[in-house]
């Protein structure tokens, strides 16, 4: 009996141990698979249409940025005759400049020259990956250049974005003055917060291998760094992919520079435009027309 008890003491160690080493080998390769491929956007086609589908003129353009690997980013700029303000458009994750389009039409016609933009390792636009804002920020700030090598003065210059482009635009706000306001739909705050424990992981592969850094990725830290400038924040409660909190969470971290804040009952991820497109428009037009000069 006495030898059995040890047996099955030995057999339970071993168990123990195997699942240890197992759920020890699952967690790596999650948080491997994490960071080097959810950061690489397999389909980078743009597809057939373009600003002229939506009968409104544009031109392709492409820039330099900043950032530490000087890459080119590319978009297109759509112009409004006589109008001084322009709004940098950026898309969600594993999407491209093409996203904005449907919305392009009523902004243009509420009197804003637009610059519809592939983040970095989307669409046209060069980089093998995304940083999910770390770098994309600075290449902002190129943006920011070539707008006001166009002419568009201080000041004239609103971003908006969706979801990841959501967070880019607000990190952008915070390395760039230029950018004088900015629409945050659907963003995450922190980039940590939202892969859960999953983080530790995916931050320290992240940072091995890519760069990936998640301390450089919290747009609740970035929101508190843009002096007198305005921010409004759009998100759905029925949000399963950026949940609701990170709303909160960006307006409390934001204060002051949080002037417009919408929380859409039963409405999903990026959902607010196709569920409320007359209110959108309204919403944010009338903040643009408020805050740039």
């Amino acid at each position: 009996m006495k030898r059995q008890s040890i047996f099955k003491s030995k057999l339970l160690r071993l168990a123990l141990v195997s699942l240890i080493f197992s759920l020890a080998f699952v967690y790596v390769a999650m948080s491997v698979y994490s960071a080097l491929f959810l950061t690489v956007v397999s389909d980078r086609a743009l597809g057939s249409l373009t600003p002229a589908s939506y009968s409104l003129p544009y031109e392709e353009v492409a820039f330099s940025s900043p950032a530490e690997d000087k890459i080119t980013i590319r978009g297109w700029l759509v112009p409004k005759a006589d109008s001084p303000h322009v709004l940098i458009l950026l898309h969600g994750q594993n999407a491209n400049r093409s996203a904005s389009l449907p919305i392009s039409k009523p902004l243009w016609e509420k009197g804003f020259n637009l610059l519809l933009l592939d983040l970095r390792g989307h669409g046209q636009s060069d980089g093998e990956r995304h940083y999910y804002g770390q770098r994309e920020q600075y290449d902002l700030v190129g943006a920011v250049s070539y707008l006001q090598n166009r002419g568009f003065k201080a000041g004239s210059i609103g971003i908006m974005g969706w979801s990841l482009g959501a967070s880019v635009a607000i990190m952008a706000m915070s390395q760039s003055e230029g950018i004088q306001a900015g629409v945050s739909d659907s963003g995450f705050a922190s980039l940590g917060n939202m892969l859960g424990i999953w983080s530790p992981g995916v931050s320290l592969i992240g940072r091995l291998t890519t760069g990936l850094d998640f301390d450089k990725v919290k747009p609740e830290a970035a929101i508190k760094q843009l002096g007198q400038r305005h921010v409004f924040i759009i998100q759905g409660d029925s949000d399963r992919n950026v949940p609701p909190d990170n709303a909160y969470k960006l307006k409390e971290a934001g204060g002051a520079n949080v002037t417009q804040f919408w929380m859409l009952a039963g409405v999903g991820h990026v959902g607010a435009y196709s569920s409320n497109p007359d209110e959108y428009i309204r919403r944010v037009t009338a903040f643009f027309a408020t805050e740039l000069k």
